[in-house]
């Protein structure tokens, strides 16, 4: 009876992983990598009227570089990241009916074009006529608010105007271009785009992995606990709810765990950071 007592409360599956964890922690992970359970990560790059929502690729950058600790051991992989984001600066006329967005408004409304928020804050703004058009083009681009600033971001095609004041008669002009209205912005049009030679290098070298919080948390505890280099960096304000596992490429074991992580969760579940970074691109042309 005492011994059918005693091995009531003991797991034997559970002291077999453990045993088996300590034993051959690289075998245990490379398997368990497979079963774990992972959450979709959701929409990276959320439409909206509002630019400060859109995906940051400079925001993210900069949040891994502040999370590597160790600054030698991740030292080729800084000097990548500090130069994978670049802009260059054209004087530009721009048909206003590209734009996709504004950077700041008064309203915190989930629309998610420019069309949805011109309906909704614009109802009181006259936009029938030619003279009407010209009145709020006027009032949309006051001689004081000069230069005005229009930035193109290449890893997204999308193009957003630095407002200073609330844009409603940007919206209310841009409504009337559907009445065959027609205005060409003299701007400073700051086009953003990736260093793609940095990118392949990073993408050659390292894992940078997307993922939920606590899968990221997870996967690193199986990693650590077989002896194999990695770090967990943060990626932005906007998603806290995410990380990235980073690790390099050189490790034969690290990469066959990760290789079978990735073989049997989508893209939807774990996004290699660099792959992604490098599918995306719509590159400006100045003409």
């Amino acid at each position: 009876m005492k011994f059918s007592s005693f091995t009531s409360g003991f797991d034997i599956e559970q002291f077999l992983n453990l045993l088996i964890q300590k034993l051959f922690p690289v075998w245990y992970a490379s398997h368990a990598v497979k079963e774990i359970d992972i959450e979709a990560i959701g929409h990276l790059n959320p439409s909206s009227f509002l630019s400060h929502r859109w995906l940051s690729v400079s925001s993210v950058t900069e949040a891994m570089l502040n999370s590597l600790e160790d600054k030698n051991e991740w030292k080729t992989l800084i000097e990548q990241l500090e130069q994978l984001v670049i802009e260059k600066e054209y004087d530009k006329r721009l048909d206003i009916s590209v734009l996709n967005g504004f950077e700041s408004s008064q309203y915190d409304d989930n629309w998610e074009n420019i069309a949805e928020y011109s309906k909704n804050a614009c109802a009181d703004i006259t936009k029938k006529s030619a003279k009407d058009f010209e009145n709020n083009i006027k009032r949309a681009f006051s001689e004081d608010d000069q230069p005005y600033h229009v930035y193109y971001r290449e890893w997204d095609g999308r193009y957003y105007y630095l407002n200073k004041r609330e844009p409603i008669f940007i919206a209310a002009a841009m409504e009337q271009l559907r009445q065959g209205h027609k205005f060409d912005l003299k701007c400073k049009l700051h086009v953003e785009s990736l260093h793609m030679r940095s990118l392949d290098r990073m993408r050659n070298s390292f894992w940078i992995l997307l993922m939920k919080r606590e899968s990221a948390y997870l996967i690193y505890q199986l990693l650590s606990q077989a002896n194999l280099p990695c770090q967990l960096a943060e990626f932005e304000w906007r998603r806290n709810d995410l990380c990235f596992l980073i690790a390099k490429k050189h490790n034969m074991k690290l990469n066959r765990i990760l290789l079978n992580l990735l073989s049997t969760h989508s893209s939807k579940l774990i996004l290699d950071w660099p792959k992604f970074l490098s599918q995306q691109n719509f590159p400006f042309r100045n003409r």
